[in-house]
C-alpha cells in the first residue's frame, strides 16, 4: 500500500489528531491531502477541529496584578489593549502582539496609570505576549 494511504488507514483505526499521524508517514501534505479526497468521495474520514483562539488563553486583569501591576491600572491596560486592535474583548490577544506596542499604551493611559505601567513594563510585557499561549505554558509545566 503506499504509505499516505496507510496514514488513512491509521486515522481510521486510531482516531484523530494529526500528531499521531505526522511522525509516521514520509509526506503530512500529501497524506492529508488523499484522506480528505477519501472523505469527500466517501463521506469518511477525518476533519481539522476549529479550536478557538481562547482555547489557548486569554489575558484577565488578575494576570497583571500577579506581577504586581495595580488592579485599576491592569484595566486599564487591557481596555487599551482591546481599544488599539490587539485584544477582544474576551482577552484574546492578537497572535502578532509585539513588545514595542504594548510599550506605546503608555501614552495613552490615564495619567495615573503611567507610573505603575511604565515600572512593571518588562512584566506586562512578559505577561500580555505569554498570555497568547498561557493555557500551553500550564499544560506544559
Amino acid at each position: 500500500y503506499h504509505a499516505e494511504y496507510m496514514g488513512y488507514l491509521f486515522l481510521q483505526e486510531i482516531g484523530q489528531g494529526v500528531q499521531h499521524l505526522a511522525v509516521r508517514v514520509n509526506d503530512l501534505c500529501s497524506t492529508i491531502q488523499i484522506a480528505n479526497d477519501i472523505r469527500h468521495i466517501t463521506g469518511e474520514g477525518f476533519s481539522f477541529l476549529n479550536i478557538p483562539r481562547s482555547y489557548y488563553g486569554r489575558l484577565i486583569p488578575e494576570d497583571l496584578v500577579a506581577v504586581g501591576v495595580a488592579q485599576k491600572t491592569a484595566v486599564a491596560v487591557l481596555a487599551k489593549l482591546q481599544k488599539s486592535g490587539l485584544s477582544n474583548a474576551g482577552g484574546i490577544v492578537d497572535l502578532n502582539i509585539k513588545a514595542e506596542q504594548i510599550a506605546d499604551l503608555a501614552t495613552s493611559l490615564p495619567e495615573d496609570d503611567v507610573e505603575d505601567f511604565k515600572s512593571h513594563l518588562a512584566d506586562i510585557q512578559a505577561v500580555i505576549l505569554r498570555s497568547r499561549y498561557i493555557n500551553m505554558y500550564k499544560f506544559l509545566g
